[in-house]
């Protein structure tokens, strides 16, 4: 699937926000979709991580891509024949993804509807709809502080069924930590600790080798990037 090209008047890189511990804050996703800066995860194709998972048959239909941002990585499953529904706290974010999924056509535009809300609110959001057999977290669970992580991976446990596969792609602690200025960076024990079993879930695996692409305007501009991408981790976690 081609790249899909974003809005033409986003061009200026974005001041990131420094979050060493803390999440990142929402007003600041809301401020950077409505004005006119290049969304710095916005490559316009879905991430290599994604593509890979569903190479190896991770994802099953109904799936929930929460925080989807402009919708390349929904878009991109839904061509390829799978039932999906973005969310995204943005509804500028959401609109933007209508866009790119009416220019992408058949079969997306059969398979994929997007949803503006919080992932907080997934049970008011999904009231009566059947669970998710798998869902897709790709850069939001970093951009969470702790207690907010905890309450989203609840809110989404209820939302999926039993035996249901979790796909969570999050910046690592890869990444070196001097002057970093992006999200948090995740550690290997953190995932397996938020997605224990006490709290319903089951660690399948932890890929620390992946990666998360970016616009080369950004990598170029953020010096602890590598070109085009950063370190990533690629959790897959069954639902229990």
């Amino acid at each position: 699937m081609s790249a899909i090209t974003g809005p033409a008047h986003r061009t200026e890189v974005p001041k990131l926000p420094h979050s060493p511990g803390n999440g990142m804050d929402d007003e600041w996703f809301l401020k950077l979709y409505k004005g006119n800066e290049l969304v710095p995860w916005d490559t316009g194709k879905a991430q290599h991580s994604v593509v890979e998972a569903f190479e190896q048959g991770l994802f099953t239909a109904p799936v929930i891509d929460l925080g989807c941002g402009f919708g390349t990585n929904p878009i991109f499953l839904g061509s390829k024949g799978l039932e999906v529904t973005g969310i995204d706290l943005s509804p500028e974010a959401i609109a933007e993804a209508q866009t790119r999924l009416a220019a992408a056509g058949a079969p997306a535009t059969e398979n994929v509807s997007f949803k503006a809300g919080s992932v907080l609110d997934l049970a008011d959001i999904f009231s009566g709809r059947k669970p998710f057999q798998s869902a897709l977290d790709s850069a939001l669970y970093h951009c969470l502080d702790d207690a907010t992580q905890e309450k989203y991976l609840a809110a989404l446990h209820k939302q999926m069924s039993s035996g249901a596969k979790l796909v969570l792609c999050a910046m690592s602690d890869r990444n070196p930590a001097e002057n970093w200025k992006g999200p948090r960076r995740i550690s290997e024990a953190a995932i397996r600790h938020s997605l224990r079993e006490e709290l319903g879930w089951r660690v399948d695996s932890v890929d620390m080798d992946t990666r998360y692409e970016v616009p080369k305007e950004v990598s170029d501009s953020v010096t602890e990037l590598q070109a085009g991408f950063g370190w990533a981790l690629l959790a897959v976690a069954t639902r229990l």
